[in-house]
C-alpha cells in the first residue's frame, strides 16, 4: 500500500468517533471503553503504518514533488535518481579534454572570457606579452639565434661569473678570474696550480670583454634568390642577414625587363627570418632614363618580399634598390 491508502478520511473518523455510537452504551465496561479508544487506536495504527513505510527501502518513491523545470520526475526517487544522471553527465563533461570551456568563469578585469579554457589561454597570452615586453627592444628568443652568437653569450656570462683566483686550480688562455677586486684574462696556461703572478694575466673589464665579443659576432649573409622576371645587378650586394640584435636586415639590388605589376612577390625568406608582423620599407625604382620612381617593400610573415607601386605609365627596364632593417615586431 502506498502513503495515501492511509490517509484519514472523514468517514473513517465517523466510524470510530463517539458521536457514531448510540447515546446509551449498553455493553460491558471492556466494550464501553473500547468505543472511546477506537478513534486514538486509529490515529495510532495509521501513523505507524506511515513510519513503517517512510523507514522502508522505498520511502522516496512514495514522498510525490511538485513540478521541477527541465526534470520529469514526479516523486523524491525519481528526482533523485535524474539528478544523478544529470550529475554524473556533467562530470563526464567536464572530465573530457574540452572540459575547460564548460566551466564558466565570474568578471575578470582587464579580460573579456567566458570560461576556464579562454581565461587559460588569455593569461598564457598575457604572460608571453610581458615576457616579450621585459626584452629590450630588438631581442629575439634563443631559437632565432644564431648558433655563434649563442656561442658567445655562453661566453659573455662566464666572464660575468668570473670567481676569484685559486692559487690550486687550472686555468686555460682566455679564462677569468678576478684578483685585486678586479677582472683579468689569463694570457698564459696554468696547469698545476701557483701563486698569483702578475705576468700570466691581463687586467681587463666586463665593459671591454663584451664590446670585444660583440664586434666578433658578424652577421651570417644568405643570398637573394629572385622570382618572376627579376634579375640581380652584379657587382651590387643582394643579401638578407641577422645581426648580432635579431634584427634582420635586407640590402636588395634588382632589375626588371619592364615595370613589375603591382603585388609582384621579387623574392622570399625563410620561416627564421620571417617577422611577427607584416613590415614594409621605401624602394626606389630608377629608369634607363635616370627617372626615379617611389616604391616599397612589403615583408610578409610567410616570407614573402613583394613590390608596391603606383607606376601606371612606365613600361621599360627598370632597376630596383632598398635596403631595410626590423626587429621581430615589424619595421625599426
Amino acid at each position: 500500500m502506498s502513503l495515501k491508502d492511509y490517509k484519514i478520511t472523514d468517514d473513517a473518523v465517523q466510524n470510530v468517533y463517539v458521536q457514531s455510537q448510540p447515546d446509551i452504551l449498553n455493553g460491558t465496561t471492556q466494550e464501553n471503553k473500547a468505543v472511546f479508544d477506537a478513534y486514538p487506536a486509529l490515529i495510532k495504527d495509521r501513523f505507524n503504518a506511515v513510519m513503517e513505510i517512510l523507514g522502508g527501502d522505498s520511502a522516496a518513491s512514495e514522498i510525490l514533488i511538485q513540478a521541477i523545470e527541465g526534470m520529469t520526475a514526479g516523486n523524491v526517487q525519481q528526482a533523485l535518481s535524474e539528478l544523478k544522471g544529470l550529475l554524473d553527465a556533467y562530470i563526464a563533461k567536464i572530465m573530457s579534454t574540452a572540459g575547460a570551456a564548460e566551466v564558466g568563469v565570474s568578471t575578470i578585469s582587464g579580460m573579456s572570457v567566458s570560461n576556464t579554457q579562454q581565461a587559460l589561454a588569455e593569461l598564457k597570452r598575457l604572460i608571453d606579452n610581458l615576457v616579450i615586453s621585459a626584452l629590450p627592444p630588438g631581442s629575439v628568443t634563443a631559437d632565432m639565434i644564431a648558433d655563434g652568437a649563442i656561442v658567445q653569450l655562453g661566453a659573455l656570462l662566464a666572464v660575468a661569473a668570473a670567481a676569484a683566483y685559486d692559487p690550486e686550480g687550472s686555468y686555460a688562455v682566455g679564462d677569468y678570474c678576478t684578483h685585486g677586486g678586479k677582472l683579468h684574462k689569463c694570457n698564459t696556461p696554468i696547469e698545476d696550480g701557483e701563486p698569483w703572478t702578475a705576468e700570466h694575466w691581463t687586467e681587463t673589464t666586463l665593459a671591454e670583454e663584451i664590446k670585444g665579443k660583440a664586434n666578433a659576432m658578424s652577421p651570417q649573409e644568405h643570398a637573394i634568390v629572385p622570382k618572376n622576371g627579376a634579375t640581380l645587378i652584379d657587382g651590387l650586394k643582394n643579401v638578407f642577414s641577422k645581426d648580432q640584435f635579431g634584427d634582420l636586415e635586407l640590402h636588395v639590388a634588382m632589375s626588371f625587363k619592364s615595370m613589375p605589376i603591382k603585388g609582384t612577390e621579387i623574392f622570399s625568406l625563410p620561416q627564421s627570418f620571417t617577422p611577427v608582423e607584416d613590415a614594409t620599407a621605401g624602394a626606389a625604382v630608377i629608369a634607363t632614363s635616370s627617372t626615379c620612381y617611389p616604391a616599397f617593400l612589403v615583408v610578409y610573415t610567410n616570407g614573402a618580399v613583394v613590390l608596391q607601386h603606383n607606376i601606371a605609365d612606365y613600361s621599360g627596364q627598370i632597376d630596383l634598390f632598398a635596403s631595410m632593417c626590423f626587429g621581430t615586431g615589424g619595421m625599426k
